[in-house]
């Protein structure tokens, strides 16, 4: 046997042993016909992906519509406000798309998207994973001229599990400076 069928033959039987030992599914139907695709199975990806939002910056902090939320202002003179999710029934990577919007204008003063892996959330369950403290940058502000401050203002998460799922949900909430006591 030549050294190029014998590498053949040694990664075709460990690609065979990888598969082999895999917890799958038939997707051809409960006959168990050699016509489906074997495709693992992920007890997560049977409900619907669902999240709450919040803010926190080490520990999640739901928020409602009609919340304030404070704008921070980071250690190198730009501003922040921070966001978290808590996310139900997806994969444990997950890309997070973060929008703050002002409702005066409908302009976004920030969109990040963040490719993350999830943190556990054993509380809320197997399948349930969260991100804490993601950053909507503003950059520097200036709160005598940043129309959006103490208005209403759109905070919108879009949710992307690698399995191809896309959920969006959004609050209104009064982003907000406190004062600087000198």
């Amino acid at each position: 046997m030549t050294r190029a069928v014998y590498l053949t033959v040694l990664s075709a039987l460990t690609l065979l042993w990888g598969c082999g030992s895999k917890d799958v599914e038939r997707s051809a139907g409960e006959t168990g016909d050699t016509g489906g695709v074997d495709t693992p199975r992920d007890p997560c990806l049977e409900d619907a992906l669902d999240f709450q939002i919040g803010t926190g910056e080490t520990e999640f902090e739901l928020l409602d519509d009609g919340d304030t939320v404070e704008v921070i202002h980071g250690t190198q003179d730009g501003h922040h406000i921070l966001g978290s999710v808590r996310i139900q029934n997806t994969t444990p990577v997950a890309a997070i798309q973060f929008e703050v919007i002002p409702e005066a204008d409908g302009l976004a003063v920030s969109d990040q998207v963040y490719r993350l892996q999830l943190s556990p959330d054993p509380e809320n369950g197997e399948c349930a994973g969260q991100v804490i403290g993601m950053y909507a940058y503003l950059g520097r502000i200036d709160p005598g001229t940043a129309a959006f401050l103490n208005e209403a203002t759109t905070m919108r998460m879009t949710i992307t599990s690698e399995a191809g799922d896309v959920v969006s949900k959004e609050l209104q909430v009064f982003p907000y400076l406190p004062a600087i006591e000198h």
